[in-house]
């Protein structure tokens, strides 16, 4: 079956959003709890789920916009968010003429809410007609983004930080190194660094890899990469490596980063996330929150 316009786009660009949607078919192409790369900038990827409503000749496009609205409106009633103030469109992030075509008519992005708000309404009442096929699309979705913890589903989308780079520390050469709270590195148990202190109260994070759903508890055993101060997790923010990297600015360890980091992980966490590569060589983007 061929794809549509919109989703065969994501394979000639380096550019990706989680669903793409015409006037037939819904086309998954991420897992939800996955970051995409279609708002343009790291806050609207790290926030955002991405809806491509396909505009090419020849669909039914007020149908397309419709099915995007039932689609739009079953996500945030599985992942428990009010449509009041969460339905964006992409001109927020960079102030981009998107969605085009909603946005021409004074009228048309108002609607388009209108119609989110109905079907959210309706699906929170049970099941309409044709809403079980996306149903089973979002459900999927989030199964296959989530992680199974006493038999209880939860979203990636639960955790505090999503999209973060990780890299690698502990292993080969820097086996036994010493750890910034004393004592050793352990690279044959799951560990992790944060880029600033963190208390006592807070030794463990839970790190899951949305690539496959597999989660591992790390004990914070380090400071770093990169910075010593960048507490990102308490603001809400992103780690600063990602601009300093963007931007090649000075880290606080006095280099310009190579990469984002914003954590790291020993090579136990790495292979219980089942990340391949050479040890201290691998990256992975995982979400994570405090154990």
């Amino acid at each position: 079956m061929p794809l549509p316009e919109g989703a065969e786009a994501q394979w000639r660009r380096k550019v990706s959003w989680h669903f793409s949607v015409d006037d037939g078919s819904i086309y998954q192409s991420l897992p939800v709890g996955e970051v995409g790369w279609h708002a343009g900038s790291h806050d609207g990827n790290a926030k955002s789920i991405g809806i491509e409503i396909c505009e090419n000749k020849g669909i039914d496009q007020q149908a397309a916009n419709d099915k995007a609205a039932r689609l739009t409106a079953l996500l945030l009633h599985e992942l428990g968010i009010s449509p009041a103030g969460n339905v964006t469109q992409h001109h927020l992030w960079i102030g981009k003429n998107c969605p085009a075509l909603l946005r021409k008519p004074s009228s048309g992005w108002d609607a388009f809410l209108v119609a989110v708000e109905n079907h959210f309404a309706q699906v929170t009442e049970g099941p309409g007609e044709n809403d079980d096929a996306i149903s089973l699309d979002v459900l999927a979705s989030i199964g296959a983004a989530g992680r199974q913890l006493g038999g209880e589903r939860s979203s990636a989308l639960d955790f505090a930080q999503h999209g973060i780079l990780s890299t690698e520390f502990g292993g080969g050469s820097e086996a036994g190194m010493l750890s910034a709270y004393g004592g050793l590195i352990d690279p044959n148990h799951p560990q992790a660094a944060l880029p600033a202190r963190i208390p006592r109260t807070k030794t463990q994070i839970l790190v899951t890899n949305p690539s496959n759903g597999l989660t591992v508890v790390c004990r914070v055993n380090d400071v770093g990469p990169w910075n010593t101060h960048d507490s990102y997790w308490d603001h809400g923010s992103r780690p600063a490596s990602e601009a300093q990297y963007e931007h090649h600015l000075r880290a606080e360890d006095g280099r310009v980063p190579s990469n984002r980091a914003g954590l790291d992980l020993t090579p136990a966490a790495m292979l219980a996330l089942r990340v391949s590569g050479q040890v201290n060589t691998r990256q992975v983007v995982v979400n994570w929150q405090f154990a």
